[in-house]
This record gives C-alpha cells, sequence and structure tokens, in this order.
C-alpha cells in the first residue's frame, strides 16, 4: 500500500492574526514566539518569511496608508521584524552553501530596507552567499563592493518612486563599469499603480542586464531553477 505524503504545514489564519496584533502592539517577545512555534510545527521558512512576515509588513503599511496606524507604530513594526529576522539567521545560514554570490542594496535615500533583507536571506536559503548593504547605499560603496567580491548577481530595492533618479544614477555607473553583471531589481515602488508598472517598463528597456522580480514567489521560482 503507498503511503500517502501529508502536504507540509501553513500558517493559519489565526495565527496570522496573533502575529500581526503583537507586532502592532510591539509585543516583540510575542512576535517570536509565534516564529518559533510555526518552525517547530514544521512550516518551513520560506511560507515564514512569505506568509507570516512579509505579509504582516505589507498589510503594517496598508494600514499607514490609510491612517489605521500611525508612523510610529509603522517604525516600531519594522523594528521588530529587523529583530526577528535577526533571531533566524543562524536557520538559514545553516544551509549547505556553493561558489555563488549575491550583493542586494537599497539606491540612495531609501530608507526602507526589510524587503533587501529578505531577498538576501532568500539567496541564503539556496545556497547563495548573500551580502546585505541596507539602506541608503552610496552608488561608490556598492561599486566598490562589486569589484571586491565579484558577485554572480546584484539586486537593487526601491520601496518609493521619486528615488528613480537615484536608482537610474546607480544603474549607470554599474552598467559603464561591469557591462554583463546580470542586475536585479525589486520593491513596491514597481507595483500596484500604472506609474510604477511604466517606470519599471521604461527600466528594463534602457537597461539589457535588468530583470525585474515582483515577488519573493518568482525570486524563489529563480533561485529553484538556476
Amino acid at each position: 500500500m503507498t503511503a500517502v505524503l501529508s502536504a507540509p504545514p501553513s500558517i493559519e489564519n489565526a495565527c496570522y492574526r496573533e502575529y500581526l496584533k503583537a507586532l502592532l502592539e510591539g509585543d516583540r517577545p510575542r512576535c517570536a514566539e509565534v516564529v518559533q512555534e510555526q518552525l517547530a510545527r514544521g512550516v518551513s521558512l520560506k511560507k515564514v518569511y512569505l506568509d507570516l512576515i512579509q505579509q504582516a509588513m505589507y498589510e503594517v503599511g496598508t494600514l499607514w496608508e490609510r491612517n489605521a496606524v500611525s508612523i510610529a507604530a509603522e517604525h516600531l513594526a519594522s523594528a521588530s521584524t529587523e529583530l526577528l529576522l535577526a533571531q533566524i539567521y543562524p536557520q538559514i545560514f545553516a544551509q549547505p552553501h556553493k561558489d555563488r554570490r549575491a550583493i542586494i542594496a537599497c539606491v540612495p535615500r531609501e530608507l526602507h530596507q526589510i524587503g533587501a533583507r529578505m531577498v538576501a536571506d532568500f539567496f541564503e536559503l539556496h545556497g547563495w552567499h548573500s551580502f546585505s548593504l541596507g539602506a541608503n547605499t552610496p552608488t561608490a560603496a556598492l561599486v566598490s563592493m562589486i569589484r571586491e567580491r565579484d558577485p554572480d548577481v546584484v539586486g537593487l530595492s526601491m520601496s518609493l518612486l521619486f528615488n528613480r533618479p537615484h536608482l537610474e544614477a546607480m544603474l549607470d555607473e554599474i552598467s559603464r563599469e561591469f557591462p554583463t553583471l546580470e542586475l536585479f531589481l525589486g520593491g513596491r515602488a514597481f507595483t500596484g499603480d500604472d506609474a510604477g508598472r511604466q517606470a519599471r517598463e521604461e527600466l528594463m528597456q534602457r537597461y539589457q542586464k535588468l530583470v525585474y522580480f515582483e515577488s519573493l514567489n518568482e525570486l524563489e521560482d529563480y533561485l529553484t531553477n538556476v
């Protein structure tokens, strides 16, 4: 008789709502408990990232845009999330690694770095060595790091569309010095409205080595098959 394999556990809605409530209240210990409880249940790190941590931050951002929570509450949620990501790192870095390298950075003036950190973690989960340079990365610093680390891929994150001139200046410099280097682009600036989608299409036409990923799921597909 053939054994039937059960599907991997998922994040239940009640668990997600509890996590979101704790996040908005600044209850970091409870947030950490929820994350560890899900990992102990056998929920994958990918699902914890996508269906718990990322989804909660998206909802916090939407609540802030609707004036349902204060900017202070949004900042508190961001700080709590970064702390949680740091606590998960040991499990991510325990994965077997191969000789592939990625540098992930936020464009100059871009202060939202959680998405970029999660992207860097996804590379690590798939055995890459990733180097996350964080928010507001100066172009000269990024170019210097590229020379030093010789990455296979450089990923750039931008959440606010008015930072586009800084992104283009960064892309110009990288493309001029490293014309064959593969470039990835992501961030909320390019989703959700026509202006973002148009900007994305214009950038893809202008920079031939630029690849856009709308979500971590799309990045997951790339990393699984590369």
